[in-house]
């Protein structure tokens, strides 16, 4: 797999947009946790707490929602991730009805 894009060293606010770069580093941390031809549907900052919301250093974090195709016994549907841009966590939760 290619090496995660690079993201920048500091944005200018949390709440700024998201940058393509950041977007990309995402879906490579979230791809080796879902199957192979999983599809990204939304892809979204999530804010920081209220109290470091002012703060330079304030995590970037994503919220990823897309769909896993089944394969054998795995169920048909999809996942909601959630990954952390400045520690490298990924949290992936399938979403299995709804």
């Amino acid at each position: 797999m290619a090496e995660a894009a690079r993201i920048p060293e500091q944005t200018s606010h949390p709440l700024a947009p998201l940058e393509a770069a950041e977007v990309e580093r995402a879906a490579a941390l979230v791809k080796p946790h879902v199957r192979e031809g999983a599809a990204f549907c939304s892809v979204a900052l999530v804010d920081p707490p209220k109290d470091a919301a002012n703060e330079a250093d304030a995590p970037r974090r994503l919220r990823l929602i897309g769909y896993d195709y089944p394969t054998g016994d795995v169920p048909d549907g999809g996942f909601d991730a959630l990954v952390d841009l400045s520690s490298g966590s990924v949290s992936v939760e399938r979403i299995v009805e709804g």
